[in-house]
């Protein structure tokens, strides 16, 4: 409740959502996926991170950092930043 987000967790095994966020009347059903270090890319990635149900929002958690953010973006060239994939507006969520 700090940012006024009321968070619902998924309390089984399955589904196509790990939380759903609600924010006023907008829920937002969201995927978490545990980032893995890649030492082929030298860099942390979400596995997987595309393999998601259409409506579902992604994100990544840093096991060593605990660092949460949004999934991103890939296109224009091999390792360039695209943006967030995240609803409109909701792009600084994980920021403190």
């Amino acid at each position: 409740m700090e940012k006024g987000i009321d968070v619902f967790r998924n309390a089984g095994c399955t589904g196509e959502a790990d939380l759903v966020l609600k924010v006023g009347t907008f829920l937002m059903p969201v995927d978490v996926k545990q980032m893995a270090w890649s030492y082929k890319r030298g860099a942390w990635y979400a596995a997987n991170g595309t393999a998601r149900a259409t409506g579902v929002w992604g994100v990544a958690v840093n096991p060593e950092t605990l660092e949460v953010r949004w999934y991103q973006k890939h296109g224009g060239g091999r390792g360039s930043f695209a943006g967030w994939q995240c609803p409109p507006g909701f792009e600084d969520l994980w920021d403190d």
